[in-house]
């Protein structure tokens, strides 16, 4: 393995995303898949496990959140794959989702005329579009009751967005049977009745996350998003993992130094670490602007050392002070923060969330492009 210049890697096992994948799709039918390939692919890498999806599975629609990640997969050459934004499109990005070709959000009615002005302006007959229900998590919807035939009306006054899409988002479907969730779906479904009402029959209906498509009786949808689930993490608050899938990725950097402390002998900016016995400590070669999460250096989450736990003492920008003692190691030595040691040794982000009140995929996504990216069974 080649780590050219870098100071830790991300080893990602493709193989486990893609039964990941696959016991998604036998699981969640009669819908049918939408990888959410964000933030990065969840830390994983956008072009690499998109191109996973559609290579070797035969996807042929895929979710992001941004433009950004739409653009990096078109341009690795897949021009025509389905790729689908679920969130907001600022003004001024709107005339891209023309040029990339992506089936943008609509929830209200500046965001139709610009964006229909930009599909008259590109010379393109239509743009594919979804419209976004709110449900009661209040972050992004047209409200059905209130502003949807209206909005419905309006775009179709502008004869060039075609809706074929309509979703909306749980806000709390990782507590099983959560009923604040099935009044949510309950909404869901009727804006979907009322749709077709309007004379829409739209090809993509979806609701369901990771969390809702293991509980909700979705009987509406045609197809379910999942994330999260995919790169490994079920994320139900009672633990339960009933699609047995794997998370996929391991983040190991270096030892670049070893101290001995004597007692009362501090360590760390602002003398975070103070010795309360004879200490060997360990410096290592990533820090918060690699992507490390602080709040793991104060929680006493545990990473792993020649397949011991050790434990953070502090973090900087740069580097990371850890406490080995009574543990065998020496400069150049490999540390896991999260994922699989080289001796098989296992400390997940799921576990290690739980130290800091937050989620799994997070820990991941966080990680930059100063993090090298490993693909193994390709």
């Amino acid at each position: 393995m080649d780590l050219e210049f870098y100071n830790s890697y991300l080893e990602v096992d493709l193989g486990i995303l893609r039964s990941n994948a696959e016991k998604i799709i036998s699981a969640i039918k009669p819908r049918k898949f939408i990888p959410v390939v964000k933030g990065n692919s969840h830390g994983n890498g956008t072009v690499p496990v998109a191109a996973m999806l559609i290579e070797d599975l035969g996807i042929n629609l895929i979710a992001n959140a941004q433009i950004i990640e739409s653009k990096k997969i078109r341009d690795a050459g897949y021009s025509n794959t389905e790729l689908m934004l679920l969130s907001a499109v600022p003004d001024h990005a709107l005339p891209y989702v023309v040029k990339y070709n992506l089936i943008a959000p609509v929830f209200n009615k500046k965001t139709a005329k610009l964006l229909s002005d930009a599909v008259s302006l590109s010379g393109k007959k239509y743009q594919d579009i979804q419209i976004k229900i709110e449900t009661g998590l209040h972050r992004l919807g047209v409200n059905p009751q209130k502003d949807l035939n209206g909005l419905i009306a309006y775009i179709k006054s502008l004869k060039n967005l075609r809706i074929i899409g309509v979703y909306s988002h749980f806000g709390n479907a990782y507590e099983f049977n959560d009923e604040f969730t099935v009044n949510q779906y309950n909404l869901f479904e009727e804006a979907v009745w009322q749709i077709r009402g309007l004379g829409i029959d739209p090809k993509y209906v979806h609701i369901c996350c990771s969390g809702g498509s293991m509980w909700v009786k979705d009987t509406i949808s045609t197809h379910a998003r999942l994330g999260c689930m995919f790169t490994g993490f079920s994320g139900l608050d009672d633990g339960r993992n009933p699609f047995n899938v794997e998370t996929a990725a391991s983040w190991r950097a270096f030892i670049t130094n070893i101290c001995h402390l004597k007692p009362g002998e501090r360590a760390g900016y602002g003398y975070s670490c103070v010795a309360d016995r004879e200490m060997k400590t360990a410096t290592v070669s990533v820090g918060v602007c690699d992507g490390f999460f602080k709040p793991l250096s104060y929680s006493k989450a545990p990473l792993l050392v020649n397949g011991k736990k050790a434990r953070y003492l502090s973090v900087c920008m740069d580097q990371l002070f850890i406490d080995v003692t009574g543990i065998d190691c020496e400069i150049g030595d490999e540390v896991t923060i999260f994922g699989k040691d080289r001796l098989g040794n296992n400390i997940t982000t799921e576990y290690i969330s739980k130290f800091v009140d937050n989620s799994p995929t997070s820990l991941t996504g966080y990680l930059n492009d100063r993090v090298k990216r490993v693909y193994i069974n390709r």
